[in-house]
């Protein structure tokens, strides 16, 4: 037990890390690099626990670098559902299209926020397991908040549900480390909602510039197109991004635009199937 929450300070310890990293990540790139510059509002965030950085557009070409979870790049094109990259520190490259996303999307940027929130507010500690991630947590209190074990459960669930409606909607394992020391005073799992994972299909055109998943059952995919794509190469990419979820989302709205706004495609599938309309959105 001692060995995995080591880990887990350890884990913190990049996470800490890794946060303030992102303040810097807002530069410009590297005006050196021989590549265009990236269109405005194109830094995407990485949404899994590491991604690899292709040399081509392609799963089988040669690796030449990574990407881990919360990194962000600079989105330039889009070809065949591949990003080509510049990296916050000049590195250029492809990355595949579904595991890039808005900063909102990221669970690793939402969780390292949480953490400080908690313990800036209440000088609270919250860990995050190394190999779980956000589905594993450890909470460490001030000495003077363990007046009972009951007491200190009702804190914690109550901590771990903001949790799961701010970072991580699913299940969650929980150990509440003794004050002073790496022992455990007490663990729970608490239940969490369906689909708890952000999940991003692959962006066949375009660049992904909002995802609204603020209701766990539905999402809404917004891609700005800065080529020209006709309708019928549109609809089928919207129909083909739908596949990508699971049955447990009751409604996926898919939008592309122009890079001036103007609206290409709104499609809709729920229930009641699907609907769309070209030229003009809703």
């Amino acid at each position: 037990m001692k060995n995995i929450i080591r880990n887990s300070l350890v884990a913190l310890v990049m996470l800490v890390i890794w946060g303030c990293a992102a303040k810097e990540e807002l530069k410009a790139p590297p005006a050196e690099t021989n590549e265009p510059e990236p269109p405005a509002g194109s830094l995407l965030w990485v949404i899994k626990p590491s991604i690899n950085i292709r040399q081509e557009n392609s799963a089988g070409s040669e690796k030449i670098g990574e990407l881990a979870d919360g990194d962000s790049a600079f989105v330039q094109h889009n070809q065949d559902g591949w990003y080509k990259i510049r990296t916050t520190d000049g590195k250029a490259g492809w990355v595949r299209s579904d595991l890039l996303a808005p900063r909102n999307i990221s669970i690793f940027r939402k969780a390292v926020e949480f953490a400080d929130r908690l313990k800036e507010n209440r000088d609270i500690d919250l860990y995050f397991d190394q190999k779980l991630q956000q589905a594993r947590v450890y909470l460490s209190f001030p000495a003077s908040a363990y007046t009972s074990a009951d007491a200190v459960e009702q804190t914690a669930r109550e901590i771990i549900t903001g949790y799961q409606n701010q970072v991580y909607r699913g299940d969650v394992d929980v150990h509440v480390l003794k004050p002073g020391n790496e022992d455990e005073y007490l663990s729970f799992e608490q239940k969490g909602q369906p689909n708890p994972d952000p999940v991003i299909p692959v962006i066949p055109y375009g660049r992904l510039v909002t995802v609204d998943d603020s209701d766990p059952n539905t999402i809404g995919l917004t891609v700005v197109l800065n080529e020209d794509v006709d309708q019928d190469r549109l609809l089928k990419a919207a129909r083909k991004m739908v596949e990508t979820y699971p049955i447990s989302y009751r409604k996926v709205t898919i939008t592309f635009l122009t890079p001036d706004q103007n609206c290409r495609l709104w499609f809709v599938e729920d229930s009641q199937g699907e609907m769309y309309k070209f030229d003009k959105c809703p």
